[in-house]
């Protein structure tokens, strides 16, 4: 029995080991089509018939989507250049963290210009996108008006239920003056977006963020102040020192070059020459006393050549 106990358990090993690791399941992004049904959906709420699905304007609204989702930039300006009312569409875009459509709609499309999008045509073709890039979901909405506007100031449903609907005008934007240290701050009205001062300012949506430290799927309110330009720091003027002229040099006379004195030569002293005692005879006397003094000369070594012999014989 342990034996076939140890066995069982050890085939439940390995088949446990064998088991791929169970993933979390990640959101998935809504499709295309998921949020023309909320659009729709807002329509019939309103009394409006639904926008009819053209193919056009779907690849339309993906190309865009796509492109906003590669280069992580919210704008209305398609990878060529161009803008949808080039093409005679309108347009709401939105993007943000794990961002849903409830949200999109009644948030981030609530004022009047992106609601006249939706419920402000009476009737229309239409074509969406939807485009993730990591956890950022992107959302493109073209509508093709086919009939007369509806005009403006319609009330959407509340997006809380229970909640008391609001009324929407169209709102104009004005931008302020830069202050003095070129920075720029916006008071947010009521009915404002972020997508709307955007615009206004002709910036993007993440620089706002960014520099104001909001979540993408902030709210703002009225009042709050918002920093669309941050302020510079102004370069540093270049300090000029004055470098000091010198003194002018006296200048030093050159001397006048004179002409060299010739260097005196050291005569040599007169080397004494010395005579022989012969040339001293020579010049005193004439010929006879020269011979005189030659006998002389040869009697004396004759005399002492004489007692040299004698000397030696007496010793012997």
């Amino acid at each position: 029995m342990r034996r076939i106990l140890l066995t069982t358990l050890l085939i439940l090993g390995f088949l446990l080991l064998a088991l791929p690791a169970v993933q979390p399941a990640r959101a998935q992004a809504p499709s295309a089509y998921d949020l023309i049904a909320a659009v729709n959906e807002l329509r019939a709420a309103n009394g409006l018939p639904a926008y009819e699905v053209a193919a056009d304007l779907m690849g339309y609204a993906q190309s865009h989507s796509d492109y906003m989702a590669s280069s992580g930039n919210i704008t209305h300006t398609r990878a060529d250049g161009s803008m949808p009312h080039d093409y005679g569409f309108i347009e709401n875009i939105a993007g943000g963290t794990n961002l849903s459509i409830q949200t999109t709609i009644y948030e981030f499309w609530a004022d009047a210009l992106h609601w006249n999008t939706m419920v402000g045509v009476s009737s229309g073709t239409v074509g969406a996108g939807v485009s993730t890039n990591g956890d950022w979901i992107y959302y493109t909405l073209d509508v093709r008006r086919t009939g007369a506007g509806a005009g403006t100031g319609y009330t959407p449903p509340a997006a809380t239920s229970g909640a008391p609907a609001a009324t929407y005008a169209p709102i104009t934007i004005y931008t302020v003056t830069p202050l003095p240290d070129g920075s720029v701050i916006h008071e947010v009205q009521a009915g404002q977006t972020l997508w709307g001062i955007a615009t206004a300012y002709g910036v993007k949506i993440n620089d706002i963020l960014g520099l104001n430290q909001l979540p993408t799927t902030a709210v703002i309110n009225p009042g709050q102040t918002l920093v669309i330009y941050p302020s510079y720091t102004p370069s540093p003027s270049p300090t000029i020192t004055e470098t000091p002229v010198p003194a002018t040099k006296t200048p030093t006379r050159t001397p006048t070059p004179r002409t060299p004195t010739a260097t005196r030569t050291i005569a040599p002293s007169p080397t004494p020459t010395v005579r022989s005692l012969l040339e001293d005879i020579k010049l005193e006397g004439d010929g006879g006393a020269r011979q005189m003094i030659g006998y002389g000369l040869i009697g004396i070594c004759g005399i002492g050549l004489a007692a040299l012999l004698i000397s030696s014989l007496r010793k012997k």
